[in-house]
């Protein structure tokens, strides 16, 4: 259908409506995207590892060690930069 829903004229955003650009849209919804994850958590995931597996010494898959991030800081930094209506933040 041309990506207008025809009920109420709104553009598909995959089957859902657009959300709200408000602040506290983009606090709740930002950096919580299920496919980011392979276990598809709705809810990002708190991850209290201070060291990650890695295939070879010094050639980590992702993350090496909690210092250097990990997977919760990331999504506490998408989610501040979000709000604040940056491309990135630091944490």
């Amino acid at each position: 259908m041309n990506g207008i829903n025809s009920v109420n004229g709104n553009a598909d955003n995959d089957g859902y409506l657009p959300l709200p650009q408000g602040f506290a849209t983009a606090a709740i919804h930002a950096a919580h995207e299920p496919e980011k994850w392979e276990h598809m958590s709705v809810v990002p995931p708190i991850v209290m590892s201070t060291t990650f597996k890695q295939h070879s010494p010094a050639v980590p898959k992702i993350y090496e060690y909690g210092r250097s991030g990990n997977p919760s800081r990331n999504t506490l930094e998408e989610c501040l930069a979000a709000v604040e209506g940056a491309k990135h933040s630091s944490s």
